[in-house]
């Protein structure tokens, strides 16, 4: 047996485990989920904002030069232009295409057994989801009163700001986190109303993590502390076996393809999570409900 097909059967195993003895199950939403709903992901988004900042007057070979850096850093440079017009840009950005939620996003608002949500999506497609299943949700941002966790509706807290759909003035004005400056405040605040939230799930709930790359530095950072404290309570996530695409191209053997996705595993596994792997991501709707969500 793999470890990819290990790990594949523990995780099947220990969240059916805990959704019947304890039912205290949180889900974190990360950027791949926005973008089975036709929203783009974090590198290409970050792209976008530089195109849609420095266009006319700057030449076409300076913004590709600036498309090309570190996203947090692109995106900190056309904050600091754009001032109090940055979230009406992303906002249309985020919303050009017309997204609609996605099988995935359906299968998420169709659980029952999932009370709490952290999303880090600026989007509303998961509210979307709810409406769409006729289910109550209550987005949270930062300010917001934390509700009772045991009332009748889902709770989607949006610990990294939210842009919903229909915009009103008071969401044009509230923070965003999405460039090396936001982040920087992150790491320098630890009893900020984004970490207490995030570390009050991690450290208090099993978590299951849908479509994550884990390549969000103060994610990984409170995922370290978390490991640390030694809590009793699992973490497991649901993502493309890093090996899938090259795979397909045949770019790499199924021995090599086997070593890439156990090196990235065992990196997961030394920070408390768990991965299930999966070849594509239209799987996912069908692994969540194999999972008894």
């Amino acid at each position: 047996m793999s470890n990819a097909e290990f790990w594949r059967n523990l995780v099947e195993a220990q969240v059916k485990e805990c959704l019947q003895s304890c039912g205290n199950v949180s889900i974190f939403i990360g950027a791949g989920v926005s973008c089975s709903c036709g929203i783009p992901e974090w590198k290409t988004l970050a792209q976008q904002i530089v195109e849609a900042t420095w266009k006319g007057p700057i030449s076409g070979a300076a913004v590709q030069h600036i498309r090309e850096w570190e996203p947090l850093l692109s995106v900190r440079l056309a904050k600091k232009k754009l001032k109090q017009k940055f979230n009406a840009l992303l906002h249309e950005i985020l919303y050009r295409s017309d997204p609609k939620p996605s099988p995935t996003v359906s299968t998420l608002a169709e659980t029952t057994h999932v009370r709490e949500f952290c999303c880090y999506n600026y989007d509303d497609m998961l509210e979307a989801g709810f409406d769409l299943a006729k289910r109550k949700c209550l987005p949270i941002i930062n300010g917001d009163e934390i509700p009772e966790t045991h009332g009748p509706e889902a709770i989607i807290y949006h610990p990294h700001g939210f842009l919903p759909r229909q915009l009103t003035q008071a969401d044009l004005e509230r923070p965003i986190i999405l460039s090396e400056a936001d982040y920087h405040g992150l790491y320098g605040d630890p009893y900020s109303w984004p970490n207490l939230i995030q570390l009050r799930l991690l450290l208090c709930s099993n978590i299951l993590f849908v479509g994550f790359s884990f390549r969000d530095p103060n994610v990984v950072r409170l995922l370290d502390i978390v490991s640390s404290l030694k809590v009793p309570y699992k973490k497991w996530v649901l993502m493309q076996d890093p090996s899938a695409d090259a795979l397909k191209n045949k770019a790499i053997s199924s021995q090599e393809a086997e070593m890439l996705s156990a090196v990235e595993g065992t990196l997961l596994v030394e920070r408390g999570v768990t991965p299930y792997y999966y070849a594509d991501h239209d799987e996912v709707p069908g692994i969540l409900k194999k999972l008894g969500l």
